[in-house]
C-alpha cells in the first residue's frame, strides 16, 4: 500500500505526540516511525515522564544525530506523573493544527499522517479522524470490520448510540487518531491526572460532543503488547484499576447529558454491575450517582433492582438481578428516538 507523496496542506502542522515512561528498548523504534512519515509540515513533541532507565538518554542521542525535516520538542520531568498527566503537558506544548498521539512502545507506517490528512483534505471542518489498528500478537478487539463501510459521518446522534454500547463500540483510545486541535480547545477536553483506563475517560466526554469524523480503513498504527506495560501488570481486578473505574463512573454519571442519556446509562451501569463486586465501599459512592441518574430520567424500577443488587450482592441468585438490569436498560435504550 503507497500514499501520495507530500499531500500539500499549506498551514497545516501535525504535532505527534510521544508520552515516554522506561522504554529504552522501543523509543528509537517509535521516533524513527515519525521521521519516516511522508506528511510534511511535522513536528514531534515528546515528553519523558520521569524515567529510570536510559530512555531520555536514548531521546537526546537520536535528536543530536538527526538532520530531517521534522521540528522535535523534548521535555523531560523529573518526576512520575503519570501518562494523563504527560499527555496534558503534550497537548498545552503541541502548535500544532492537529494532534496525533503516539505510545512510546508503539510505531506508525510511513504513509499513517498522510492518509489521515488526506480525509482532511476532503473534509475540512472535520473533527477526528481514525485510523485502523494491527496488533502484535494478534488481538480480535482491533478487528473493526464493522467500520468497513463508513468513511465521513456528520451525526453526534450515530457517535453517541454507537459508542455508549456494551460491546463493539466506537475504539476508545486515544492513539491512532488524528484529532483538531480546535476539537480539544473548544469543549476543554482533557485526561484527568492519577488514573488508568485515561483514554476511557477522555472518549466518553469526547463521544458526546464528536459529530464530523472519518476512517482511514488501512492499519496506520502497530501496537505492541509488552508484559511489563502497565495495561498488563495492572489488570481489571488491581487495586489501581478499580479506583480509576471509581473516579471515571461517579464523574461520567454525574455529567449525563441529552441526547440519548440512557444509552449512557445503560453502559455506565453495565461497567458498574461488572466491578461492584471488586471494591464495594469504594463503589458506593458510584451507586449513590447511579441511583440518581436513573431517578433524573425516570428509570424508577432500574433504581429499584440496582439497590437489590447491591443489598443481597452476596447472596444466591443475585445474577438474576444483575440480568434483569441490563435488560431493563437495554429495552429502554432501543426506545429512545433521535431527536
Amino acid at each position: 500500500m503507497t500514499a501520495e507523496k507530500n499531500i500539500d496542506h499549506d498551514t497545516f502542522l501535525v504535532s505527534v505526540l510521544i508520552p515516554a515512561y522506561n522504554v529504552e528498548k522501543y523509543i528509537e523504534r517509535c521516533i524513527n516511525s515519525v521521521v519516516n512519515q511522508n506528511y510534511s509540515p511535522l513536528e514531534c513533541v515528546i515528553v519523558d515522564d520521569g524515567s529510570s532507565d536510559g530512555t531520555p538518554d536514548r531521546i537526546r542521542t537520536f535528536l543530536q544525530d538527526y538532520k530531517g525535516d521534522v521540528s522535535f520538542t523534548f521535555i523531560q520531568q523529573e518526576k512520575n506523573l503519570g501518562v494523563a498527566s504527560t499527555r496534558n503537558q503534550l497537548v498545552e506544548t503541541a502548535k500544532g493544527d492537529y494532534v496525533f498521539f503516539l505510545d512510546s512502545d508503539d510505531e506508525i507506517i510511513p504513509e499513517c499522517i498522510n492518509l489521515m490528512m488526506a480525509c482532511v483534505k476532503v473534509h475540512p471542518e472535520i473533527e477526528v479522524v481514525q485510523g485502523f489498528i494491527e496488533s502484535i500478537p494478534d488481538n480480535a478487539i482491533y478487528h473493526w470490520d464493522r467500520y468497513k463501510d463508513i468513511e465521513y459521518m456528520d451525526d453526534n446522534n450515530w457517535m453517541r448510540r454507537d459508542f455508549f454500547k456494551n460491546v463493539d463500540y466506537f475504539p476508545c483510545q486515544v492513539w491512532n487518531k488524528l484529532i483538531a486541535s480546535s476539537f480539544i480547545k473548544t469543549y476543554g477536553l482533557h485526561f484527568k491526572p492519577g488514573i488508568i483506563h485515561e483514554d476511557h475517560d477522555w472518549m466518553i466526554h469526547a463521544a458526546r460532543k464528536l459529530s464530523k469524523f472519518s476512517f482511514v480503513h488501512y492499519h496506520t498504527y502497530i501496537h505492541h503488547y509488552r508484559d511489563n506495560s502497565i495495561m498488563m501488570t495492572n489488570n481489571n481486578y488491581s487495586q489501581y484499576s478499580n479506583d480509576s473505574w471509581a473516579i471515571i463512573l461517579n464523574d461520567a454519571l454525574s455529567t449525563i447529558d441529552e441526547p440519548f442519556p440512557i444509552h449512557q446509562l445503560n453502559k455506565l451501569c453495565t461497567e458498574f454491575l461488572y466491578r461492584y463486586h471488586l471494591d464495594r465501599e469504594r463503589y458506593n459512592e458510584v451507586r449513590q450517582t447511579l441511583l440518581h441518574a436513573m431517578c433524573k430520567y425516570r428509570l424508577y424500577l432500574g433504581a429499584i433492582l440496582v439497590l437489590l443488587f447491591t443489598l443481597f450482592f452476596k447472596n444466591k441468585g443475585n445474577w438474576r438481578c444483575k440480568t434483569f438490569i441490563t435488560k431493563y436498560l437495554s429495552d429502554k435504550a432501543k426506545k429512545e428516538r433521535i431527536p
